[in-house]
């Protein structure tokens, strides 16, 4: 019986005791860096750049083995070459200049071509890649995983389980960070990257998904590692500890998933843990296992079912809510994947061509960088010839399955787990990328190259193997140093640039690559601020040339020309079609719409900048400028429209300050009287500046109806009723029309009680303060106001009821001062004179020799006769 394989079918010998070798060596020493520093995407362009460049070296090194025959690669591994040869010739192809260019004829080419003619560039041999070094920088990031898989596949099982071991190691490391994070309140020194996840634990990620992600493939490494650990391969041996602890991984990165709040890694998590479960035991243990696992869910099911109001608006929120990005943006994406195929529009041109498309009622401060479905985003950027790829790969793994099928009874038992461990990880990297993007993260596709190699591991060790030659190491090491430097070469710049570009460096960036378009961009943008026509026309124009969708670029083209005095509309115009982003786009988009009496495209471009976040936040000025317009009735219905899609930005446009001109007041009042026909008529949180500025301006009455049209009530307000005082848990009421309670120097105003909420007032030494208050409108004559009023600590009231008339004297105040520990109705009337409309109706302190309390309810205002 051999020491780890006796497999009779085909002679193949034990293979553990071959050497790992320097590929070996090189490939694990790679495969821990990337689950440490590979979890940046796009924040981390360095650590993308050094795993871009091992990857290279990498793939020198496992080809120059295998031709050196110190480590031969099986047949297997050559279709894997062939679909790294094919992209490399897709991406040769995009970044190919053509004079012929077939692929301007797809539909939405037509921007390209018009922003290209502004610098008479339509006609010169252009590549493909809308964006020829964004195509570059995801180029690069293939070589990880495809040196990664070249030499995952050349292992032997010794090997295999090294892999799977620096898997579990990574995924327990980033656990204890994501854990730590969590405990120690996510502090700073603790986060590796500009852009994490704020209130999440996220471990060595940016991206608390990418992290619970992780995490979920570490939890399958753990279960492949327990089914090969050589207690479970070599017949009489006994488990070793370190075998026993693995099962501790799985619980403990569950954890960690947990940390992470992750909705993605929940679900993910709870696969991966049936998972491994399978994986790692024989069928009737793993069934048990998995029966005592499905009792959680079915717990929390019944917890929610004991407690549905508590968790169904928490569960509709965060798992079903139908507004979410990624469900919102897929008409778009598909969209803009149909306007460019069959030829796509280049790797990475993902975030300019979608803007430029996009849905502005989908529009959010952040701008949508990944399509968050990494099957149509391929699809896009990639075009027919990307289509074909992704269908090489799965009939190579479909290839794998077969013919692990086929040799089954040939085969180690063990190695059907270790197929399914590849399996289930490749799985649950499909399922995520239709909501995300987590293949892009250089620890995420790191694992799925030892996935495949996973899958193919069933026959790597029945191959009888040459005979070691006796060659020396040290050629294969020279070949991947030599290609590494070379690579070297090329990539340094390309990421180094890159990270430039991210810390905000821009000059940097466009000095290390020149043709870093959204870099040369930002440059003519400064060269604008400073009036530098000439300098800011040629950087913009280098700008286009590498990056046409840039709005940015084609917008400070446009500022140039009216620096140096040229004809600038067609730039604007060609700035204006590529979306919503730009801000000084939007801007010169809605004054001209507004001088052209365009008020539908006037309302869309300043919807379009109140959505976006801007550097230079002017939205307080655009919102003023929509009040203003909305007295043009043209104006008003379109801007009607696009609130009555309830945009974040709704509430900024009643923001008027206490004394505003005049027109924006009008324009705020015809915008709340037409948003009353609509279906989301405004609320009074989005009426209340509107009504103190009436209020400021001496109208009053205005105010008043403003009020009732917010809130929903008659116009004819003559009985005031408080009974319901559940909204003065309100520091401050949202309309001066309500009772709001108010604290001051030795005053405190609170409510007690939840189900008949009524107002506490304490005081010491207070005089004459108004605690609990109101504005009323009351139609003149003799009005009665009636309250209930007790106290548990005094034989005096410490407050009494004042109407006044606001802007003018005192109308009345309560003169009984009795009280007692029982409710006590209490009343007073007064006079409301024509020429005083608007009253305060308050509760106010009176000095008291020490602290004392009253409290409040049921305050009821009714009017008794007509003037004579």
């Amino acid at each position: 019986m051999s020491k780890l394989l006796d497999v009779k079918a085909n002679g193949a010998r034990s293979t553990d005791h071959y050497p790992i070798g320097p590929v070996g060596i090189a490939a694990l020493t790679l495969f821990a860096l990337a689950t440490i520093i590979g979890g940046g995407g796009a924040d981390g362009p360095l650590g993308n750049g050094i795993l871009a460049f091992g990857g290279a070296g990498l793939i020198a090194m496992t080809l120059a083995a295998h031709f050196n025959g110190r480590r031969r690669l099986p047949s297997i591994a050559w279709p894997t070459l062939g679909l790294m040869i094919g992209l490399a010739a897709l991406v040769v192809f995009q970044l190919w200049a053509f004079n012929d260019r077939p692929w301007d004829d797809a539909p939405l080419r037509g921007s390209e071509q018009s922003v290209l003619g502004l610098i008479g560039a339509a006609d010169e041999a252009r590549s493909l890649s809308l964006d020829p070094e964004a195509t570059k920088r995801s180029a690069l990031m293939f070589l990880l995983p495809f040196g990664l898989v070249l030499a995952a596949l050349g292992a032997r099982i010794r090997e295999i389980r090294l892999w799977l071991w620096i898997a579990v190691a990574g995924g327990l490391v980033n656990a204890t960070v994501g854990v730590l994070q969590l405990i120690l309140g996510l502090p700073d020194w603790l986060q590796f990257y500009a852009s994490r996840s704020l209130s999440m634990a996220s471990g060595l990620f940016a991206n608390h998904n990418h992290f619970a992600h992780f995490l979920a493939l570490g939890m399958i490494a753990s279960g492949a590692l327990i089914a090969i650990a050589p207690a479970r391969v070599e017949e009489g041996s006994s488990p070793r500890p370190r075998d026993k602890a693995l099962w501790l991984a799985v619980p403990y990165m569950a954890l960690g998933i947990i940390a992470s709040g992750s909705r993605a890694g929940l679900i993910l998590g709870a696969v991966a843990l049936a998972l491994a479960i399978v994986i790692a035991l024989p069928p009737r243990r793993s069934s048990r296992a998995l029966g005592l696992v499905m009792l959680i869910p079915i717990a929390l099911l019944i917890v929610m079912s004991i407690y549905p109001s508590a968790y169904a608006n928490a569960f509709d929120e965060a798992w079903l809510n139908p507004s979410d990005l990624r469900i919102t943006i897929v008409p778009d994406t598909l969209y803009v994947l149909q306007g460019y195929f069959p030829w796509g529009s280049g790797l990475g041109t993902f975030v300019p061509v979608f803007a430029s498309q996009e849905n502005l009622d989908h529009v959010v401060p952040a701008y949508v960088n990944h399509a968050h479905n990494d099957w149509l985003e391929w699809i896009l950027e990639a075009g027919a010839p990307g289509f074909a790829l992704l269908a090489g790969l799965f009939g190579l793994l479909a290839f794998f399955a077969l013919r692990q099928f086929l040799r089954r009874k040939v085969i180690p038992g063990y190695s059907w787990r270790l197929f399914f461990a590849g399996a289930g990880i490749l799985f649950i990297l499909s399922v995520h990328s239709a909501f995300d993007y987590p293949i892009r993260i250089a620890a995420i596709a790191a694992m799925s190259a030892l996935a495949i190699a996973l899958m193919g591991a069933g026959w790597m060790d029945l191959r009888t193997p040459r005979e070691a030659t006796r060659r020396s190491g040290m050629a294969v090491i020279g070949s991947g140093l030599a290609v590494a430097g070379v690579v070297a070469i090329l990539i340094l710049p390309i990421q180094l640039a890159q990270a430039a570009f991210r810390s905000g460096d821009s000059t940097t960036a466009a000095q290390l690559r020149p043709s870093h378009g959204q870099a040369v961009a930002i440059l003519a943008s400064e060269a604008v601020r400073a009036r530098e026509a000439a300098r800011s026309q040629a950087l913009a124009a280098h700008a286009i040339r590498n990056s046409p969708m840039n709005q940015a670029a084609v917008r400070s083209l446009a500022v140039a020309q009216e620096l140096s005095g040229q004809d600038s509309s067609a730039a604007w115009l060609a700035a204006a079609s590529l979306g919503w982003r730009d801000a000084p786009t939007q801007l010169w988009a809605l004054g001209q719409a507004l001088t052209n009496e365009e008020f539908e495209v006037a309302a869309l471009r300043a919807d379009a900048y109140m959505r976006t976040r801007q550097a230079a936040d002017r939205r307080p000025e655009v919102a003023k400028l929509v009040r203003i317009a909305a007295n043009e009735p043209g104006f008003r219905v379109a801007i009607t429209n696009r609130l009555a899609k309830s945009p974040d930005w709704r509430r900024q446009v009643f923001q008027l300050a206490a004394e505003s001109d005049p027109r924006e007041i009008n324009g705020a009042l015809a915008l709340i009287a037409a948003m009353e026909k609509s279906d989301l008529p405004a609320s009074i949180a989005e009426a209340a500046p509107l009504i103190q500025a009436l209020i400021a301006a001496g109208r009053a009455e205005e105010a008043f109806r403003v009020d009732r049209l917010a809130r929903d009530l008659p116009q004819n307000q003559s009985r005031l009723a408080g009974g319901d005082l559940s909204h003065f848990r309100l520091r401050r009421p949202l309309s001066p029309f309500e009772w709001g309670i108010h604290s001051g120097t030795n005053v405190e105003v609170a409510v007690e009680g939840a189900d008949n909420p009524s107002v506490l007032i304490e005081t010491h030494s207070s005089e004459g303060y108004p605690a609990l208050r109101r504005l009323a409108m009351l139609r003149p004559g003799l009005h009665r106001m009636e309250w209930s009023e007790w106290s548990f600590d005094a034989d005096t009231s410490p407050v009494r009821a004042r109407v006044s008339c606001v802007g003018g004297p005192r109308i009345a105040q309560s003169q009984d001062d009795r009280i007692s520990a029982s409710p006590q109705r209490k009343s007073m009337t007064f006079q409301v004179q024509p020429s005083c409309p608007l009253l305060q109706l308050a509760f106010v302190t009176v000095e008291t020799r020490e602290p004392t309390s009253a409290q409040l309810d049921d305050i009821e205002v009714s009017r008794l006769t007509s003037p004579k």
